[in-house]
This record gives C-alpha cells, sequence and structure tokens, in this order.
C-alpha cells in the first residue's frame, strides 16, 4: 500500500483579547476562529472585505484587541497592509514575539518598528438593536448555507397558510434586501442572493405564525 502524504491547508487564526495584561496589553483570549488562505484568496480576487465569523458571538465589555496570527508553507504568501506612518496620531498595531511579549509597532528599533501606523481591522460590536428576539417556533432549515447565487429555505411545518416574507440584513441590522413568497406546499422557498456581496448577514423569516432569524454566509 502507498501512503501519500496530504498537506493541511494553511490558516489563519483570529483572535479577540481582553486589555488586562501589563499597561493594558493584550492578555485573556476571549475567542478564537479560523478562515482558510483558499478562503482569503477568494476575497482578495474580487475585492470585497473578508468578514471572520466567532461562533458563539463573544460578549465582551471595555477595551479589547483583535489580532491574527498566520500560519506558512512554502511557496505561500500573505501581506499585512496598514495606513502610511503617521497618518495616526498613536499608533495601535502590535506583534507578539515568540517568548510571548506584546510590542508596539511605534517602539524604536530593535523592539519594535518606530513607526505610528493602524491595520485595517473592523469589529462588529453591538447588541444588534431593532433585529430583536426569536418568536416562532416553526421548523427551518436553510442550505446551502454558505451559498453562492441561491439559497433554499425549507419550512416543512407551516399551519398557516399565508405569504412568506424574507428579509436580509447586515450584521448591524441594516435591511439589505427584501421579498415576499405566496405559500409554497412543499415548504420550500428559493431566494436569489446573487446581487449580495460576501460576507455574513441574517436572514429574517415571518409568517403569520411568527419570526425567524438565522445568521447566513455568501461565499463565492
Amino acid at each position: 500500500m502507498e501512503w501519500v502524504q496530504v498537506q493541511e491547508p494553511v490558516k489563519l487564526r483570529t483572535y479577540v483579547w481582553d486589555n488586562n495584561g501589563t499597561s493594558g496589553l493584550p492578555n485573556t483570549i476571549l475567542g478564537t476562529t479560523t478562515v482558510s488562505y483558499d478562503t482569503i484568496a477568494s476575497y482578495a480576487s474580487t475585492g470585497d472585505a473578508l468578514w471572520v465569523d466567532f461562533i458563539p458571538n463573544i460578549p465582551v465589555s471595555g477595551d479589547i484587541y483583535v489580532g491574527v496570527e498566520f500560519g506558512y508553507n512554502a511557496g505561500d504568501t500573505l501581506a499585512i497592509i496598514h495606513c502610511a506612518d503617521g497618518n495616526i496620531a498613536v499608533g495601535t498595531a502590535y506583534e507578539r514575539w515568540s517568548d510571548n511579549t506584546w510590542h508596539p509597532y511605534s517602539l524604536a528599533q530593535p523592539n519594535g518598528w518606530g513607526i505610528n501606523v493602524a491595520h485595517l481591522m473592523l469589529p462588529v460590536i453591538c447588541p444588534l438593536v431593532g433585529i430583536g428576539e426569536n418568536n416562532a417556533s416553526f421548523e427551518l432549515s436553510i442550505y446551502p448555507n454558505p451559498a453562492g447565487s441561491t439559497m433554499n429555505v425549507m419550512l416543512p411545518n407551516l399551519q398557516i397558510k399565508s405569504d412568506v416574507q424574507f428579509t436580509v440584513l447586515n450584521m448591524l441590522g441594516g435591511r439589505v434586501s427584501s421579498v415576499t413568497k405566496p405559500f409554497a406546499s412543499n415548504g420550500i422557498y428559493l431566494l436569489d442572493v446573487n446581487e449580495l456581496s460576501q460576507g455574513f448577514y441574517f436572514l429574517e423569516v415571518r409568517t403569520k405564525e411568527g419570526r425567524r432569524l438565522e445568521k447566513i454566509q455568501i461565499a463565492r
């Protein structure tokens, strides 16, 4: 028997830390998740922002740090981009050394880079005001999820044969699109999501039996 070694895809690990370290530096890990380099490359090729989703969501209070840790295989290229030196008055970029100590970019060499810069990382932290809670008990399944151009929503046990409203909300609770479909006897509703940019959204499903909210992802 011949054994073939399969190389595991390199992944980017995203972290959220609190600020209870020495002098307010990162310390306790509040949450972490991974994204494959293939996914990053897919978003980079279209110029879309990459959303990194933490499941479950991370409850936070006060100041936090968000950062990435990346692996490497021969031939990989990963660019870390920041603003020009001095575009912000106080630098917000840090790096963690192999001895697990944190060093601001603004420190003079050899302990830093001597530059005041920031990376483009935009944490979405909100109570999702206006989105509210689910108040319906009907069964719901969504497939495929992540989706490309279309997705199916299955509502197999609706008791009231009424129209169904589907509303897509962004991660801040803003309405992106909405469509109302007549009752489907087979319980399957086809949604066109081709116009949505890659990323994470909420899908709100309203019937006369109540309301459900589910997280969906668009990935191409």
